[in-house]
């Protein structure tokens, strides 16, 4: 995969559109903000860093999710915190980390939030998909 990592400057995996999100500005490195409803309530990382740990904690509650074929994991705050993003859904694209967080906006509902993630990740993992196979033409 380090063929991969040289094509690729991890902000080119981001994509306009993911779901019910738009970009809403440029990405910043490998990080993407994006809009629904005119709000920005979701942002798109794609990390180099280390995997992803599908960990509970006593304020997040952590189960395993799958986008695609590819393992990851949905985290959800279990009570309202200024400090945590409400749900962050993370799973790996190759040996990249992708993490989408949604900000609490407007007509939150934990369910609908968890469908519109879920969706979003689903497009976004076609998106980084493509893009791969355009590289390796």
């Amino acid at each position: 995969m380090l063929a991969l990592a040289v094509a690729f400057a991890l902000g080119d995996l981001l994509p306009q559109r993911m779901g019910d999100y738009r970009l809403a500005e440029g990405p910043t490195g490998a990080k993407g903000v994006y809009s629904r409803n005119g709000q920005r309530e979701a942002t798109l990382l794609i990390s180099s860093d280390a995997g992803i740990s599908c960990i509970s904690t006593a304020s997040v509650r952590a189960t395993r999710h799958h986008v695609g074929r590819q393992r990851g994991c949905l985290f959800v705050a279990k009570e309202v915190d200024p400090h945590i993003a409400p749900l962050v859904l993370a799973w790996a694209f190759h040996e990249f980390p992708a993490w989408l967080s949604l900000k609490r906006a407007g007509d939150y509902d934990p369910k609908t939030a968890e469908a519109r993630a879920a969706r979003a990740a689903e497009d976004a993992q076609r998106w980084m998909e493509s893009k791969a196979k355009e590289r390796k033409k």
